[in-house]
């Protein structure tokens, strides 16, 4: 009987390890589809960097990643990124443009921030 526990006990810990072990993606193999996609269709060449991606394999979601660039204008973008090519698919995503408009006027505009506080 303490086998049978023990077995199942050994079952149970392995299959959530495995299960578990899915869910990481370190945010570094992001960096040279991302930078690609900023360089080709925006002409961004300056640093950016990744800040969050979720990784849901599990519901069978492609990984969701919040960036920041820096220059021209700090802009936070929403990029969706196809689970298994890394390709950025665009009609998910932000525009990156809109995006490098809103962080222009606040950045031209204070008072917008004093008026949200």
């Amino acid at each position: 009987m303490k086998s049978i526990k023990r077995l199942i006990q050994v079952i149970l810990v392995s299959t959530s390890f495995l299960i578990l072990s899915g869910c990481y993606f370190p945010k570094d193999q992001l960096n040279q589809p991302i930078q690609e996609y900023l360089k080709t269709n925006y002409g961004i060449q300056d640093e950016f960097s990744v800040i969050r991606t979720d990784n849901n394999w599990l519901n069978g979601i492609d990984h969701q990643t919040y960036i920041e660039i820096k220059k021209p204008y700090r802009a936070y973008p929403f990029l969706m990124i196809e689970r298994d090519t890394l390709k950025i698919l665009e009609d998910d995503s932000d525009d990156i443009y809109l995006e490098q408009f809103t962080g222009a006027y606040i950045e031209q505009h204070p008072e917008v921030v004093q008026v949200m506080k």
